[in-house]
Protein backbone atom coordinates (compact mmCIF):
# COMPACT_ATOMS: atom_id res chain seq x y z
CA UNK A 1 0.00 0.00 0.00
CA UNK A 2 1.11 3.20 -0.53
CA UNK A 3 1.12 6.38 1.36
CA UNK A 4 -1.50 8.15 -0.41
CA UNK A 5 -3.74 4.86 -0.89
CA UNK A 6 -3.30 4.75 2.71
CA UNK A 7 -4.56 8.60 3.43
CA UNK A 8 -7.18 8.08 1.30
CA UNK A 9 -8.19 5.07 3.55
CA UNK A 10 -7.79 6.97 6.55
CA UNK A 11 -10.05 9.88 4.96
CA UNK A 12 -12.94 7.83 3.97
CA UNK A 13 -13.35 5.44 7.18
CA UNK A 14 -11.22 6.46 10.14
CA UNK A 15 -12.07 10.00 10.05
CA UNK A 16 -15.93 11.06 9.68
CA UNK A 17 -17.07 11.04 13.14
CA UNK A 18 -14.18 11.78 14.76
CA UNK A 19 -13.54 15.53 14.02
CA UNK A 20 -16.22 18.35 12.84
CA UNK A 21 -16.60 18.56 9.55
CA UNK A 22 -14.67 21.23 8.93
CA UNK A 23 -11.90 19.75 10.60
CA UNK A 24 -12.38 16.78 8.17
CA UNK A 25 -12.37 19.20 5.22
CA UNK A 26 -9.10 20.69 6.58
CA UNK A 27 -7.52 17.30 6.24
CA UNK A 28 -8.94 16.57 3.01
CA UNK A 29 -7.56 19.58 1.96
CA UNK A 30 -4.14 19.01 3.31
CA UNK A 31 -4.29 15.16 2.23
CA UNK A 32 -5.22 16.46 -1.18
CA UNK A 33 -2.78 19.44 -2.01
CA UNK A 34 0.60 18.51 0.12
CA UNK A 35 0.82 14.68 1.49
CA UNK A 36 -0.25 12.87 -1.96
CA UNK A 37 1.85 15.11 -4.40
CA UNK A 38 4.87 14.48 -2.37
CA UNK A 39 4.64 11.51 -0.47
CA UNK A 40 1.41 9.59 -2.04
CA UNK A 41 3.99 7.27 -4.28
CA UNK A 42 5.77 6.42 -1.54
CA UNK A 43 5.27 2.59 -0.04
CA UNK A 44 3.41 3.15 3.32
CA UNK A 45 5.93 0.33 4.98
CA UNK A 46 9.06 2.22 3.35
CA UNK A 47 8.32 5.97 4.73
CA UNK A 48 10.94 7.35 6.51
CA UNK A 49 11.26 10.44 9.17
CA UNK A 50 13.83 11.61 6.38
CA UNK A 51 10.71 11.76 3.88
CA UNK A 52 8.61 13.79 6.53
CA UNK A 53 11.76 16.35 6.26
CA UNK A 54 11.95 16.23 2.76
CA UNK A 55 8.28 17.04 2.49
CA UNK A 56 8.62 19.77 4.80
CA UNK A 57 11.80 21.34 3.41
CA UNK A 58 10.17 21.10 -0.25
CA UNK A 59 7.06 23.34 0.92
CA UNK A 60 9.66 25.45 2.53
CA UNK A 61 11.40 26.13 -0.25
CA UNK A 62 8.02 26.62 -2.13
CA UNK A 63 6.89 29.75 0.05
CA UNK A 64 4.89 27.41 2.78
CA UNK A 65 4.59 28.90 6.22
CA UNK A 66 5.98 27.42 9.38
CA UNK A 67 2.34 27.36 10.33
CA UNK A 68 1.31 25.52 7.28
CA UNK A 69 4.23 23.08 7.54
CA UNK A 70 3.10 22.40 11.00
CA UNK A 71 -0.23 21.52 10.18
CA UNK A 72 0.51 19.28 7.33
CA UNK A 73 3.27 17.32 9.53
CA UNK A 74 0.34 17.24 12.23
CA UNK A 75 -2.16 15.87 9.98
CA UNK A 76 0.14 12.40 8.41
CA UNK A 77 1.28 12.14 11.97
CA UNK A 78 -2.36 11.88 12.60
CA UNK A 79 -3.03 9.56 10.42
CA UNK A 80 -0.21 7.42 10.78
CA UNK A 81 -0.50 7.27 14.54
CA UNK A 82 -4.06 5.22 13.66
CA UNK A 83 -1.90 2.50 11.43
CA UNK A 84 0.94 2.47 14.05
CA UNK A 85 -2.46 1.76 16.21
CA UNK A 86 -4.07 -1.18 13.89
CA UNK A 87 -0.48 -3.06 13.24
CA UNK A 88 0.06 -1.36 9.82
CA UNK A 89 3.24 0.21 10.89
CA UNK A 90 6.09 -0.17 13.64
CA UNK A 91 6.29 3.21 14.24
CA UNK A 92 5.16 7.06 13.20
CA UNK A 93 7.82 8.37 11.39
CA UNK A 94 5.96 12.19 11.08
CA UNK A 95 6.45 12.05 15.13
CA UNK A 96 10.03 11.63 14.80
CA UNK A 97 10.86 13.33 12.24
CA UNK A 98 11.67 17.19 13.52
CA UNK A 99 8.91 20.05 12.75
CA UNK A 100 9.04 23.49 11.61
CA UNK A 101 10.51 26.21 13.31
CA UNK A 102 7.85 28.49 14.44
CA UNK A 103 8.38 32.02 14.80
CA UNK A 104 6.72 33.30 17.93
CA UNK A 105 4.45 36.58 16.95
CA UNK A 106 2.49 38.56 18.61
CA UNK A 107 -1.51 38.59 17.78
CA UNK A 108 -2.39 41.59 16.11
CA UNK A 109 -4.80 43.93 18.69
CA UNK A 110 -6.40 47.25 18.97
CA UNK A 111 -5.29 50.05 21.58
CA UNK A 112 -7.66 51.57 23.63
CA UNK A 113 -7.87 54.35 21.72
CA UNK A 114 -8.31 52.43 18.14
CA UNK A 115 -11.03 50.35 19.89
CA UNK A 116 -12.63 53.40 21.01
CA UNK A 117 -12.59 54.77 17.62
CA UNK A 118 -13.58 51.69 15.75
CA UNK A 119 -16.67 51.79 18.11
CA UNK A 120 -17.65 54.99 17.04
CA UNK A 121 -17.00 54.56 13.52
CA UNK A 122 -19.60 51.79 13.46
CA UNK A 123 -21.82 53.06 16.16
CA UNK A 124 -24.65 53.47 13.43
CA UNK A 125 -23.36 49.74 11.84
CA UNK A 126 -26.45 47.18 11.19
CA UNK A 127 -23.59 44.53 13.20
CA UNK A 128 -22.75 47.59 16.37
CA UNK A 129 -23.98 45.24 18.78
CA UNK A 130 -21.82 42.71 17.28
CA UNK A 131 -18.48 44.35 17.08
CA UNK A 132 -19.20 45.39 20.57
CA UNK A 133 -19.78 42.27 21.99
CA UNK A 134 -16.46 41.20 20.20
CA UNK A 135 -14.04 44.01 21.40
CA UNK A 136 -15.56 43.58 25.16
CA UNK A 137 -15.41 40.33 25.61
CA UNK A 138 -13.07 38.44 22.99
CA UNK A 139 -15.33 36.53 20.88
CA UNK A 140 -14.50 34.99 17.50
CA UNK A 141 -16.49 36.01 14.46
CA UNK A 142 -18.29 32.26 14.64
CA UNK A 143 -19.34 32.59 18.54
CA UNK A 144 -20.67 36.12 18.34
CA UNK A 145 -22.66 34.83 14.85
CA UNK A 146 -23.38 31.65 16.49
CA UNK A 147 -25.66 33.72 19.59
CA UNK A 148 -29.20 34.00 19.98
CA UNK A 149 -31.36 36.05 22.89
CA UNK A 150 -31.59 32.99 24.67
CA UNK A 151 -27.69 33.21 25.68
CA UNK A 152 -28.08 36.26 27.58
CA UNK A 153 -28.90 36.19 31.30
CA UNK A 154 -28.42 38.08 34.20
CA UNK A 155 -25.79 37.00 37.54
CA UNK A 156 -27.46 38.27 40.20
CA UNK A 157 -24.94 41.25 40.75
CA UNK A 158 -26.65 43.58 38.51
CA UNK A 159 -24.58 42.74 35.42
CA UNK A 160 -25.42 39.59 33.08
CA UNK A 161 -23.66 36.32 31.89
CA UNK A 162 -23.70 35.71 27.85
CA UNK A 163 -23.18 31.78 27.46
CA UNK A 164 -21.48 30.77 24.33
CA UNK A 165 -23.21 27.55 23.51
CA UNK A 166 -22.95 27.45 19.71
CA UNK A 167 -20.30 28.73 16.60
CA UNK A 168 -21.76 29.51 13.01
CA UNK A 169 -18.94 27.30 10.97
CA UNK A 170 -19.55 27.20 7.24
CA UNK A 171 -18.69 23.86 5.69
CA UNK A 172 -19.56 21.68 2.42
CA UNK A 173 -23.37 21.74 2.66
CA UNK A 174 -23.33 25.54 4.03
CA UNK A 175 -23.67 26.99 6.74
CA UNK A 176 -24.67 25.13 10.21
CA UNK A 177 -24.59 26.08 13.96
CA UNK A 178 -22.61 23.92 15.97
CA UNK A 179 -21.87 22.92 19.27
CA UNK A 180 -18.42 24.19 20.56
CA UNK A 181 -15.55 21.78 20.58
CA UNK A 182 -14.74 22.66 24.23
CA UNK A 183 -17.26 20.99 27.13
CA UNK A 184 -18.27 22.60 30.73
CA UNK A 185 -18.58 20.18 33.86
CA UNK A 186 -21.98 19.91 32.77
CA UNK A 187 -21.13 17.91 29.87
CA UNK A 188 -22.40 20.57 27.55
CA UNK A 189 -20.29 22.60 25.26
CA UNK A 190 -20.34 26.42 26.52
CA UNK A 191 -18.24 29.16 28.23
CA UNK A 192 -19.57 31.71 29.93
CA UNK A 193 -18.50 35.69 29.74
CA UNK A 194 -19.42 38.31 32.08
CA UNK A 195 -20.96 41.36 30.65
Amino acid sequence: MTVGEYLDLWMSERVPGTVTIRTEDYYRQIVRLHLKPLLGHVRLNRLAPADVSRLLATMEQRGYSPATRRSVRATLRRALRIAEQDGILARNVAAIAEGPKMDHREGRTLTPEQARRFLEAVRNHRLSAAYNVTLALGLRRGEVLGLSWADVGPNGTGGGVLTVRRQLVRNPDGLQLVNLKTRGADGRSISHRRC
